[in-house]
C-alpha cells in the first residue's frame, strides 16, 4: 500500500499546474458522487431519524451544495458582456470553502469530540441557542416571525434548563461549571468550539473556548494547517492583504496555486465529515461500505 501511495504521489508531483487541477476536480467530482449516494440511500432507509442524525443529514445536504456551487465556479464566469471568455475567480470558492470547514468543524466538535452524551448534549444545546440568539437580536423583527422569536425565547430557557440538568451530572470543578453557565446565559450569536479539558481522574478542570481561527491544528492534529482558516478569511474579508491580492494573484499567475489548496482543502474536508457522519450517524458506515461510485 505505501508502494502504491508512493508512487501515486510521484504521478501528482510530475503533472503541470494545470494537469493537477483537472485531476483533483476529477477527485472532487468523484467524492461528490459518494456522498450523494451515501444522503440519498441514508435518507431512503432511515425515515424516522433521531434529532442527532436529522442534523447530521441536514449538514451533508448543506455540503453537497457547497460543493456543487465551488464545481461550477470551475467553469468559470462570463465577466465581459458579449464575450466568451471565461474567467476562474478562486477568491469566490475561498468563501464556500471556508463554510465548508466551519460545519465540518462544528459537526466534529458537538457530535464526535464528546466523551459522554451530557457533554454532547451541552455542546448542542449551546449550539442552538446561539442560532435562536440570531433572531433574539433583531429589533425589528417582521410580523410574520414575531411569533417565532417568542417561540424561541422560550426554547432557549428549555434549552438552559437541559444543559444544566446534564451539566449537574458531570464530574466538574467549580470554576469549570460556573464558565458553561456564563457561555449558556451569553446572549451572543457568535459560533465557536470548545473543549472540556480533563485531569488524569477524568474529573473536569476546564471549559476552553476554541476561535475557528486556531481549530484546524486541533481537528486534524496537524500544526503545518495552523494558518488555514486565517487564509479563507484573509481572502474572503475585505482585509488590506485579501483586497490588493486579488489583482496581484492574476497579474503574477498565482491564482492557480490557490486552486489548487482549495481542491486538496476541499477533498481533505470531505474525508473528514465522511469520517465523522460515518462514525455517528446510525447505519451510514454500512452504507458507506455498500456504495461504488
Amino acid at each position: 500500500m505505501d508502494k502504491i501511495l508512493k508512487q501515486a504521489k510521484e504521478i501528482v508531483n510530475s503533472m503541470t499546474r494545470e494537469q493537477k487541477i483537472q485531476f483533483l476536480i476529477s477527485c472532487v467530482e468523484n467524492n461528490y458522487k459518494f456522498m450523494y449516494n451515501l444522503f440519498s440511500t441514508w435518507r431512503l432507509e432511515h425515515t424516522n431519524a433521531s434529532e442527532k442524525d436529522a442534523v447530521a443529514q441536514c449538514l451533508l445536504q448543506i455540503i453537497l451544495c457547497n460543493t456543487k456551487s465551488i464545481l461550477h465556479l470551475f467553469n468559470g464566469l462570463e465577466i465581459i458582456p458579449n464575450n466568451d471568455t471565461r474567467i476562474i475567480d478562486p477568491v469566490s470558492m475561498v468563501s464556500i470553502l471556508r463554510t465548508i470547514y466551519e460545519r465540518t468543524y462544528i459537526f466534529h466538535n458537538i457530535f464526535v469530540q464528546p466523551e459522554s452524551l451530557e457533554e454532547r448534549t451541552i455542546l448542542f444545546n449551546l449550539w442552538q441557542i446561539r442560532g435562536f440568539n440570531n433572531r433574539q437580536n433583531i429589533k425589528h423583527t417582521p410580523s410574520k416571525y414575531k411569533e417565532k422569536k417568542v417561540k424561541e425565547k422560550q426554547q432557549i430557557i428549555e434549552l438552559r434548563k437541559d444543559a444544566l440538568r446534564c451539566l449537574n451530572l458531570l464530574r466538574i470543578t467549580e470554576n469549570s461549571k460556573e464558565t458553561i453557565i456564563k457561555e449558556l446565559e451569553c446572549d451572543l450569536p457568535n459560533i465557536k468550539g470548545y473543549c472540556f479539558v480533563k485531569n488524569k481522574d477524568g474529573i473536569i478542570t476546564e471549559f476552553k473556548s476554541i476561535s475557528l481561527t486556531v481549530s484546524p491544528v486541533l481537528l486534524f492534529n496537524d500544526e503545518r494547517l495552523a494558518g488555514l482558516y486565517t487564509l479563507f478569511s484573509m481572502h474572503s474579508h475585505p482585509s488590506f492583504l485579501g483586497v490588493p491580492q486579488f489583482g496581484q494573484m492574476f497579474n503574477e499567475d498565482t491564482d492557480k496555486d490557490l486552486q489548487i489548496t482549495i481542491l486538496e482543502s476541499l477533498l481533505i474536508f470531505h474525508s473528514k465529515f465522511i469520517e465523522d457522519f460515518t462514525t455517528i450517524v446510525e447505519g451510514a458506515k454500512d452504507i458507506m461500505n455498500k456504495i461504488s461510485v
